[in-house]
């Protein structure tokens, strides 16, 4: 700490608060409390937190109904929420390709709206660049498969407008 000075060397910045991750952090210490084993979501049960950015936030969670995995899609700011995440449900049920992650609901539960869409095993195109090195012939097949993906998106009129490896599955 120095001398004439309020702050202390150890301050750090508060957090940007997130409602959204602090409700569903709260339902999940809730649950915990109670005695539950799980977090339900309507018919979805979450299991954990697979990844945020700075738009929202991605969840691996169960659809009950269906008994398969599913990956959750959460807006940060809900007051905007239902109609873009709408919107963009729309969108993406438009394509239909198998390198681009297909679209099963659109719904809202427990006061959050959210996407729930196809749950892909394994990790980013980064990650994978990063985990080892590679021969040429592999990058280039991936980065052909995801711009395959990213043309049958095209050919329906949509924009990905954060295309980068970190978003490619």
């Amino acid at each position: 700490m120095t001398t004439g000075d309020s702050k202390s060397s150890y301050d750090l910045p508060a957090p940007e608060p997130n409602p959204v991750k602090e409700r569903l952090m709260l339902q999940r210490l809730c649950a915990k409390l109670l005695g539950e084993q799980s977090m339900w979501l309507g018919r979805y049960e979450l299991e954990h937190e697979l990844g945020s950015g700075g738009m929202g936030m991605v969840y691996l969670a169960r659809d009950s109904h269906l008994e398969r995995q599913v990956a959750i899609k959460f807006l940060m700011v809900q007051d905007l929420a239902e109609q873009h995440l709408l919107a963009e449900a729309r969108a993406m049920a438009k394509v239909t390709h198998p390198n681009v992650v297909r679209v099963y609901d659109c719904d809202s539960a427990d006061g959050l709206t959210f996407i729930v869409m196809e749950y892909v095993e394994g990790g980013t195109l980064e990650r994978w660049l990063k985990q080892q090195p590679h021969a040429l012939e592999p990058i280039l097949e991936m980065f052909c498969a995801a711009g395959e993906g990213l043309a049958a998106a095209h050919d329906k009129g949509l924009v990905h407008r954060d295309f980068k490896p970190a978003n490619v599955l």
